[in-house]
């Protein structure tokens, strides 16, 4: 079963790290970002898909009835979603970015591809490089983040939990910061 939650209790989660009426605006413009940058790119690739179906090449009227139909018809569509439908959609997002990026590294690769603009000697190295650590991270986030939410032992490592959490201190009666014995 899934808890529909508001704006309001997903912002909640951030107070302890930026305070109440911060989370409240770091949500909402984190929903924002992400919700024009998906919508723009699902509308073009709209677009793309229709010409592709019609046979049709990807530019002028028929490419743009194609991109305007996906960001007119998704508010009528999926007006009864609500803020909750944003986390399992990340969640998939970030699932489906490793193969993204895996594409990417080897279209730099690709002489076939790229011709004379491809990358050569250290310039090719370097973001050879810095490729293979973006594509590390985005492949192993997904498994780390899945093996947090199904297995609730791991939330907290084991090393973590001895060290004193910068969130939280313990003050006396003044509001002075107690130190720990």
């Amino acid at each position: 079963m899934i808890v529909k939650r508001d704006a309001f209790n997903l912002a909640s989660s951030l107070e302890r790290l930026v305070g109440a009426g911060t989370a409240q605006y770091v949500f909402g413009l984190g929903v924002l970002g992400m919700a024009v940058s998906t919508i723009i790119i699902l509308m073009l690739i709209n677009g793309f898909v229709i010409c592709e179906m019609l046979g049709l090449p990807s530019t002028g009227p028929v490419h743009r009835v194609g991109c305007y139909l996906a960001g007119v018809s998704g508010p009528f569509i999926w007006s009864k979603a609500g803020f909750w439908l944003a986390v399992p959609t990340s969640m998939f997002g970030m699932c489906l970015l490793p193969i993204a990026y895996f594409a990417f590294l080897f279209m730099m690769n690709s002489k076939s591809l790229l011709g004379n603009a491809m990358p050569t000697g250290g310039k090719r190295l370097w973001w050879n490089i810095l490729m293979l650590i973006a594509t590390g991270m985005a492949t192993f986030s997904p498994i780390g983040a899945s093996e947090r939410a199904l297995i609730p032992s791991t939330a907290t490592p084991r090393w973590a939990s001895s060290l004193p959490s910068p969130l939280s201190c313990r003050l006396d009666d003044e509001g002075r910061k107690l130190t720990s014995n």
